[in-house]
């Protein structure tokens, strides 16, 4: 949920990374002010090595140099304040109950998070479609279509109907790394070598919020750097690292991984007391990585998004692999990717102004004005809570939410006592954003379940609002809230 700057970076001296994220992290800023505003975030200093007031002052004032203009263009409640160092009064203020044996202070500085990522991703797509893009839901890339020795599409399948289609194409750029030796199975004389390795990693969604004010950087007894970060009313806690072994296509995460990061998270902060029963979620995933340098150590995660051309490298022209590495960066990593695809299909395009365009509901002018003009309209028949997860998610689409209610009061209700979800925001995600399952609302639509504890009565409420919008039966009703623990998000999301 963190939408880096690139600090650590400047630790690597990798100058142009950090520019670049610093960059793209004002772009979310910018063009989606409702879902991105900045995080506060502090670490303790302590002894006299990188981790000291000096040092810590160094390097994060020559972070506030280098990006400058970290917030030309941005909305004053969304500016990113210089960096500073604090006393070690007020740093064991924010942070009571760390050990405070050698802490001499600390250094807040400021980067970026996201209310809810999905909402994100949603909101590229929609974007792209408004602007010619063809986005197909429920498809899945199962082969090439070679012709010739070159790719000239794919071969797909319709995951609801079960329908086979071909899908011709002058490029394809595939994006799921993790799949890729699956995709090219069916060509006999394509490399069988990874694209790269694979590291897991994890954080826990805690539900209770053990910080208030700043996300904080702290180190367990191993030196393992965890980042403890304030999330609509919970504690996200991570992140570990491990190399994965096997298919990347079917990760697996070992128990002892979660008894690790546990401990790990004990020791970097006595004081929070945090036990298994306080985790609500755990999520884990790949990221392209090296395998560690020496037994003991971790692996080394990638830095820099890869554009694999398998014309050079294992003679199938027509295909490129993008392997990425974060959110933040995706807007850059996919304009380099369309440059490069234009020019091997021989076509001139002008140049991109995805950078300079608002998001779907992100013409929120200042978001905090926005919030309080909106919230107190929204507020007039919503409890406030449930206002502010909609104009938070929606941002000035919200309007377009409540009409989707089409006048009836029970959509305008939170969908549970629990949760914030109305049913207008069901039937939005149905009629405006090619939502056909349940999955699809709870996981990546409405916000419903992407804290952790779904809410049962809040699941039937939704399930029995789709089955209005699509005429389903009680039996379809009941398989498709059975299949949302069968969802590749919900793999992901293991609720003890």
């Amino acid at each position: 949920k963190i939408i880096h700057g690139g600090l650590r970076y400047l630790q690597q001296a990798d100058l142009p990374r950090l520019l670049e994220s610093a960059r793209e992290r004002r772009f979310f800023l910018m063009q989606a002010p409702h879902l991105v505003s900045p995080l506060p975030c502090i670490m303790p200093t302590r002894g006299v090595t990188f981790y000291s007031r000096p040092a810590l002052w160094a390097a994060f004032t020559a972070n506030d140099v280098l990006t400058f203009n970290r917030n030309r263009g941005v909305y004053p409640s969304r500016v990113m304040p210089p960096s500073r160092i604090v006393t070690k009064t007020e740093a064991l203020q924010i942070l009571p109950g760390i050990d405070s044996e050698s802490v001499t202070g600390g250094a807040v500085w400021h980067d970026a998070i996201a209310y809810d990522t999905e909402r994100l991703v949603v909101g590229m797509i929609r974007d792209a479609v408004a602007h010619g893009a063809t986005a197909c839901n429920y498809v899945q890339a199962t082969d090439p279509l070679i012709n010739q020795g070159r790719v000239r599409g794919i071969k797909a399948r319709d995951r609801l109907g079960n329908n086979e289609i071909d899908i011709r194409a002058r490029a394809v750029v595939h994006t799921a790394p993790a799949t890729l030796h699956s995709f090219l199975s069916s060509f006999p004389t394509a490399s069988r070598s990874r694209p790269c390795g694979w590291a897991t990693m994890m954080n826990f969604v805690l539900r209770r919020q053990i910080i208030f004010t700043h996300a904080a950087g702290l180190h367990s007894r191993r030196g393992r750097l965890l980042f403890f970060v304030p999330w609509r009313g919970r504690t996200m806690v991570g992140t570990s690292c491990t190399w994965h072994e096997g298919d990347p296509a079917h990760p697996s995460l070992p128990e002892e991984d979660v008894d690790t990061l546990l401990q790990d998270i004990r020791e970097a902060w006595p004081g929070a007391d945090v036990s298994a029963s306080d985790i609500a979620m755990i999520l884990a995933g790949l990221v392209p990585a090296s395998p560690p340098p020496y037994k003991g150590a971790e692996p080394r995660v990638a830095r820099h998004f890869r554009i694999l051309d398998h014309g050079r490298h294992d003679g199938l022209p027509g295909l490129i692999t993008v392997i990425g590495v974060k959110l933040t960066t995706a807007r850059d990593v996919a304009q380099h990717v369309i440059n490069l695809v234009a020019a091997k299909i021989g076509r001139k395009i002008p140049p991109s102004i995805s950078a300079q365009r608002p998001l779907p509901g992100g013409m929120t002018g200042d978001p905090e004005v926005f919030f309080a003009v909106a919230g107190q309209r929204a507020a007039s028949f919503l409890p406030k809570s449930a206002a502010t997860h909609l104009l938070t998610t929606y941002g000035t689409e919200w309007e377009s939410v409540i009409k989707c209610a089409d006048q009836r009061s029970e959509l305008l209700r939170p969908l549970s006592a629990q949760c914030d979800v109305i049913g207008a925001q069901v039937v939005f995600a149905v009629r405006n954003e090619m939502a056909m399952t349940l999955s699809d609302v709870v996981f990546r639509r409405t916000g419903l379940a992407t804290a952790g504890d779904i809410d049962p009565s809040a699941l039937e409420s939704c399930a029995q609002i789709m089955a209005g919008e699509f005429g389903w039966s009680e039996d379809k009703v009941r398989s498709e809230i059975a299949s949302i623990r069968k969802d590749p998000f919900a793999r992901n999301m293991i609720t003890p």
